[in-house]
């Protein structure tokens, strides 16, 4: 089976009746995604549940894993061909609405959000941005090595009125939208070629987490929340979790530390309770203390 280039699934799969859509995009994504990863995500769930998990169980997870990322694309295009409310009427929020309610308006400033590679992280931004008083300011993204791919990303977030903040841009953006109230977005669960980064466990081991997060916290006053739109035998459920808000008092880099560990804690929560939605294709391991050090970098 050989797998196609994404541009040209997106293209093939926006002209596919909604019906069919599901069949189609399991066929061209899940079964080439899972020939082509599968042997990774096995070693990985290895590393994080060891002899704990059966290979019966294993075998599963990489199999779902797969049909999540098939899912998620054949999601991604019928907000784009319906609206970005089209998820609304399977869609168990009635919690989240209220803590996101409370969190604005006790919050003096914007809210920064931090979510995860699991379920349907595009629907949850757009849901952030919808159910929010004030909007969505941005989401910080890196750049994708398509270009044709990005450039279609970031233009349908912003017809859905989300803008896109690259990581490589200067920090103002952000903190400009969090002074103005608004929710800045962001999904730091990858392992990090660039950037400043801590080491916090991940499943027992130490994976370099970005610390950008507690940094525009700490510079802004925003709280940090965590929030997850999961795949539920009936739509989805959006699981929201309470704020985490920066202390002036606390000398700076402990503060870094505090939250970081915060906001990854609860991360690594919800994939071990849901292992079957997260993108386990991805060694969040992969740098290494030793490396950092041969490199001369901060750790």
């Amino acid at each position: 089976m050989v797998a196609l280039p994404l541009p040209m699934l997106v293209r093939i799969l926006k002209r596919i009746p909604r019906p069919l859509l599901r069949p189609f995009s399991l066929l061209l994504v899940s079964g080439p995604a899972w020939l082509a990863h599968h042997h990774k995500a096995n070693k990985h769930l290895d590393t994080a549940f060891g002899p704990d998990m059966t290979p019966a169980r294993k075998r599963q997870i990489t199999r779902r894993v797969a049909g999540n990322l098939s899912d998620f694309l054949g999601e991604s295009l019928r907000i784009q061909r319906c609206g970005t409310d089209t998820f609304d009427d399977c869609t168990d929020d009635a919690e989240a609405r209220e803590i996101l309610k409370r969190m604005e308006a006790e919050s003096p400033t914007g809210l920064l959000g931090v979510t995860a590679h699991i379920g349907n992280w595009e629907l949850m931004a757009h849901w952030c941005n919808r159910n929010s008083a004030v909007g969505t300011g941005g989401l910080l993204a890196k750049r994708l090595l398509n270009p044709a791919l990005e450039t279609h990303l970031r233009n349908f977030r912003e017809r859905s009125g989300l803008a896109t903040i690259y990581e490589d841009e200067p920090a103002k953006k952000a903190l400009r939208c969090l002074r103005n109230r608004q929710i800045v977005g962001t999904a730091p669960d990858r392992d990090m070629k660039r950037g400043a980064g801590i080491f916090v466990d991940f499943f027992g081991r130490p994976s370099y987490t970005s610390i950008g997060p507690a940094r525009l916290s700490i510079a802004s006053g925003a709280p940090i929340f965590t929030s997850f739109c999961l795949r539920t035998p009936s739509g989805f459920k959006v699981l929201m979790n309470e704020p985490h808000y920066p202390d002036a008092s606390r000398p700076r880099d402990e503060e870094i530390i505090r939250l970081t560990r915060a906001w990854a804690g609860e991360v690594e929560a919800v994939i071990k309770d849901h292992p079957e939605q997260w993108a386990w294709f991805h060694d969040r391991w992969k740098t290494r203390p030793e490396k950092l050090e041969a490199q001369g970098r901060r750790r």
